[in-house]
């Protein structure tokens, strides 16, 4: 392809360069077979010969990855038309032979000699653009910009940076109060993990675990979590439980019955007393694989709760399937209750669900004493959120539990001063 990318005495692009690949491509080989896969990736190639011009160049580079050189489009109007052209051309169904497929495409555009001379350089460009095309939602296209490279080149000192994070001592881990609706006392934490990165300050999770799971740092991070958290609450009162969020990738790629097996063994912590949190992302890949993996969980000791309960699309079928002892209500529900009447009745039907199936109710984010007083109402089992308590250190943990140890013991005694005394005065 070397000789094809020839810069021209002009300043002007003399062609496009476009990458695409297929949405959705992996199902039909999983679901049908490679020979069907093997299909469609022909009859992908043979639509898009039929699409672009004359002149144009199109080459399978490998996997579903597709580049075609468009001597045919040499500006970005004639470029949009012919990526839009292709994007058509993808909703018609794919003839496999004895049946069809349907699959979506994503393309990213770089032109000569502005976006580079090389084909490396050019196949680079149209890729990162490809990158764009798909996070914003697949099925489209975008050009690539100087603004994309210097995203891929932060995020590329960020994924480096992560990697070292741990040796680094910039993780760490913040514990959040989980308090017993009944008692309004503390009955666990769970440990929530931070980054605080030397030059950039903290980093929300939300921005630092997807990354980990896409680079596969999170099975190295996840376990060191498990450590710290089941050394730091084998410090604690022994009624008191840890909570501790697992990934899929863990589950898949981390060893996590033996990750959590060591934990123990070397904390001396009781199983009991630790609660593995997990998405319905854990299980959907492989529901099998991952139910034989948590009925192991259980028979190590550890309890588990399924986070974020609501949010899924099955959870229904989920409960029946799999070993659950919790359920932790997402916080998009406890923030709605006070006005969303079907918000309410989401959370009234997952107390009834709790009750059927003998599962502990977590109601995650309450932050005022309307939703505490509904939850109240409607016997959820355990709370958390900033009307609690916010996130705190670990050091803060032991001065957190004593504050709360004064204030209860000045409620019993206020409790006991105020009781009704009958007194028995015998006849004389």
């Amino acid at each position: 392809m070397e000789a094809i990318f020839q810069v021209s005495g002009s300043a002007d692009p003399v062609c496009s360069v476009f990458y695409l690949d297929l949405d959705n491509f992996k199902s039909v080989n999983d679901t049908r077979g490679h020979t069907m896969g093997d299909r469609l990736l022909k009859a992908v190639g043979v639509r898009l010969k039929a699409v672009v011009g004359p002149n144009d160049t199109v080459s399978r580079i490998g996997g579903d990855e597709y580049a075609i050189i468009a001597r045919s489009a040499q500006d970005e109007h004639a470029a949009a038309q012919l990526a839009t052209a292709i994007l058509e051309s993808f909703a018609k169904p794919f003839d496999l032979g004895c049946e069809t497929a349907s699959v979506g495409s994503s393309v990213g555009i770089a032109f000569l000699g502005k976006d580079g001379t090389t084909t490396e350089h050019l196949l680079k460009s149209a890729d990162l653009a490809l990158y764009h095309a798909k996070e914003e939602g697949k099925r489209t296209y975008r050009f690539f910009t100087l603004a994309m490279a210097r995203q891929r080149l932060e995020r590329h000192r960020l994924e480096q940076d992560l990697r070292d994070a741990i040796g680094n001592g910039e993780l760490y881990i913040e514990y959040q109060p989980i308090v017993d609706n009944g008692t309004r006392r503390t009955a666990g934490f769970e440990a929530l993990l931070r980054w605080e990165h030397p030059e950039r300050g903290r980093i929300a999770p939300d921005q630092f675990i997807p990354l980990a799971e896409e680079i596969g740092a999170i099975t190295e991070i996840g376990a060191w979590v498990i450590h710290q958290a089941c050394r730091t609450a084998a410090s604690w009162p022994d009624d008191l439980s840890v909570a501790i969020n697992v990934s899929a990738h863990q589950f898949k790629h981390g060893g996590i019955i033996s990750v959590v097996q060591e934990a123990l063994d070397l904390t001396g912590l009781r199983p009991s007393r630790v609660v593995l949190e997990i998405t319905e992302s854990v299980l959907i890949d492989d529901p099998q694989q991952v139910v034989e993996i948590l009925h192991e969980l259980r028979n190590v000791g550890v309890k588990i709760a399924l986070d974020d309960f609501g949010t899924g699309y099955s959870s229904l079928s989920y409960l029946r399937r799999f070993p659950f002892d919790k359920l932790k209500i997402d916080r998009s529900f406890v923030s709605a209750i006070k006005d969303d009447e079907v918000a309410h009745g989401i959370l009234e039907t997952i107390m009834i669900l709790g009750r059927v199936l003998n599962l502990s109710v977590i109601a995650e984010g309450v932050e005022d004493d309307a939703q505490l007083d509904i939850l109240s109402r409607l016997n959820c089992h355990q709370l958390q959120g900033y009307y609690f308590s916010r996130p705190m250190a670990e050091a803060d943990v032991g001065g957190y539990l004593l504050n709360e140890f004064r204030r209860s013991t000045v409620d019993d005694r206020a409790a006991f001063s105020l009781s009704p005394i009958s007194l028995s005065v015998a006849g004389n």
